[in-house]
């Protein structure tokens, strides 16, 4: 039974790396790009690694971000951060909490700048917070007067929890990329574990570039990006890798690049389809998921895109580039039964002596005895049959019945 629609031939036939030095200057030049970024453009880093207080903030109409910005600065507490999210009404706002070395102080005067921000844009309360707040109006005996501003979102993260957050993301990350190397170097080849290990290396250094030109928020969420980035990006390697060694060990008298090429469209199908599949469901949440996480997403289409990119256009030509040889791998074929059979009779018969086989046999006294045989091997590979004897019948004494 067959696909109605089958969007990518199994048993396609591409020169996919008739273009590999193209593609690797191309990946050379997107590597050095993105570092030259990450120092001229630093990583807009989010509040849980440079900690501070947040405020997203929902205005009832269109607001001016330079105005907002000299609102805040008139409370006295520095100048925030302030951009648009998603739309001129929706603003997230960042203070810089000054670092006093006193936990206590600190969570003063995160207080005090709540507080600012709240006497100078009115929170709108529903529910139980509006319920409360006309009680205690009330029972003050003062006016309440309900704001329109609505406060999606504070968080507050303190400089030492900012901190610890940032080594344990970069410890996390470290350990990842270090556990993966490992498993890649003792799972191939020199050559193959080299060339997947640049590949990752490439994967993520283009996506913190990407984040450093676009200036998307860099945050926990997107270190977690980061790790599902390289887990997809070793996994599509590790597949071609497969493919290609299993090739050149079947077609070890072929040309290193013919036999790369042919292991490249025989895993283009299931490459490609299943970056599409994952893209299109990327592709979703982008569109209709919450604004949040719009910057984690984003981080995940870049690297599903650029793990399928290296892994075809740069792991590979690596493998050309580093002098891989045919004779790097055994010819013998693993699956092949007589092959695998000869070598178990070879295996036996050196084992054996040369001149006669020991045995040992149970005579009628129940004595055993070594005897010596002659070793036959049969023409045929069926199995030696012995002649079966008959018994014979025991009379019975007369008389008997």
């Amino acid at each position: 039974m067959f696909p109605l629609i089958r969007l990518f031939p199994q048993n396609s036939n591409i020169n996919l790396l008739r273009f590999r030095r193209i593609t690797l200057a191309f990946s050379l030049f997107m590597l050095v790009s993105s570092v030259a970024l990450f120092f001229v453009r630093p990583l807009n880093l989010g509040i849980d690694f440079k900690g501070g207080l947040l405020f997203d903030l929902r205005f009832p109409a269109a607001v001016s971000i330079e105005e907002v910005k000299t609102d805040l600065a008139g409370l006295g507490y520095g100048t925030p951060e302030v951009q648009a999210f998603g739309s001129d009404s929706d603003l997230k706002i960042v203070f810089a909490v000054p670092s006093t070395g006193v936990e206590d102080e600190e969570i003063a005067i995160v207080r005090e700048m709540r507080a600012a921000v709240r006497a100078l844009y009115p929170p709108m309360l529903d529910g139980d917070d509006l319920t409360l707040a006309l009680s205690a109006a009330s029972d003050g005996g003062t006016e309440f007067v309900n704001g329109d501003v609505e406060y999606r979102r504070v968080e507050n993260v303190g400089s030492k929890i900012s901190g610890e957050l940032a080594q344990k993301g970069a410890l996390a990350t470290a350990l990842a990329l270090l556990a993966i190397a490992a498993y890649i170097w003792f799972r191939f080849e020199w050559q193959f574990a080299i060339a997947a290990l640049l590949a990752l290396t490439h994967d993520v250094i283009t996506t913190i570039g990407l984040f450093s030109l676009f200036q998307f928020t860099f945050d926990l969420p997107t270190v977690a990006a980061i790790l599902t980035i390289a887990g997809y990006s070793i996994n599509d390697t590790v597949v071609v890798f497969d493919r290609a060694r299993e090739e050149m060990r079947r077609n070890s008298e072929r040309p290193v690049i013919e036999v790369l090429n042919l292991a490249l469209n025989r895993t283009l199908s299931r490459t490609l389809m299943t970056s599409v599949t994952t893209f299109l469901a990327l592709l979703a949440l982008f569109a209709f998921g919450p604004l949040v996480i719009r910057d984690f997403t984003i981080a995940l289409m870049w690297g599903v895109g650029i793990g399928t990119y290296s892994s075809l256009f740069f792991a590979t030509p690596l493998l050309v580039l580093m002098g891989l040889s045919e004779r790097a791998f055994d010819k013998k074929i693993v699956d092949d039964d007589e092959d695998d059979y000869a070598a178990q009779l070879a295996s036996s018969i050196t084992q054996a002596d040369d001149d006669e086989i020991r045995a040992r046999v149970k005579g009628r006294d129940g004595v055993e005895r070594a005897v010596e045989a002659e070793m036959i091997l049969p023409e045929d590979d069926g199995p030696i049959e012995q002649p079966r004897r008959k018994r014979k019948k025991k009379k019975r004494p007369a008389g008997r019945k």
